[in-house]
């Protein structure tokens, strides 16, 4: 079980659609209203958007581009954009702040704070055009549990050291982003398919 979840993870850089998050760079300019993407040969293209976007994060298996915490681009559709604005896909906006999408494999996590003092968070693991959980342990969120529940389980979560993501082969999801198939690990690695903690069966 450990060697598939870490190979899960590995596979990042060998999956064609994986390669494209290293493969490409994308840079919001001044307006945060066009994305350009780069890559070895350069600048390969300039895209548009319909409005004023946040951000411009690289889905971990680089299927897409997180502009927002509602809202993603395919990574295709930017490759081939015009001069019309690219189509944002949006998640539900129920269902917490978008943190990663698979495209390929239909599923996005968004992180929830769940607590300020101290700071914590639980995720949502959910399909696309879904924003029901399919995860239904510790630290997943569930809008049936009382607060005091909820907080029980959450977790510290730090974007800047790492962000939550799906395995590009759409088996296993690292809530917090680290990949630590530890034993007492928490969050941990989580089982999609056995909806279950997978390092602590690790």
């Amino acid at each position: 079980m450990l060697i598939h979840m870490i190979a899960a993870f590995a596979a990042f850089g060998v999956l064609p659609l994986a390669n494209a998050a290293v493969a490409y760079v994308f840079e919001l300019d001044a307006q945060r209203q066009n994305v350009s993407i780069s890559g070895k040969a350069g600048v390969l293209r300039a895209c548009r958007f319909p409005r004023q976007v946040e951000l411009a994060n690289a889905s971990f298996d680089g299927s897409a581009l997180i502009v927002s915490a509602t809202e993603y681009v395919p990574v295709r559709a930017l490759l081939l954009c015009d001069r019309n604005p690219v189509d944002l896909r949006r998640i539900p906006s129920s269902a917490g702040s978008l943190v990663d999408v698979n495209i390929e494999h239909g599923l996005y996590l968004t992180v929830d704070v769940v607590s300020a003092s101290p700071l914590s968070f639980l995720v949502t693991v959910a399909r696309i055009g879904s924003s029901r959980n399919i995860m239904n342990i510790p630290g997943a969120y569930h809008s049936t549990l009382p607060l005091t529940k909820l907080q029980e389980y959450g977790f510290s979560y730090d974007e800047s050291r790492a962000r939550g993501k799906v395995s590009p082969d759409g088996n296993y999801v690292a809530p917090n982003g680290e990949i630590d198939c530890s034993a007492h690990a928490y969050p941990g690695v989580w089982d999609i398919k056995t909806v279950a903690c997978a390092s602590r069966k690790a």
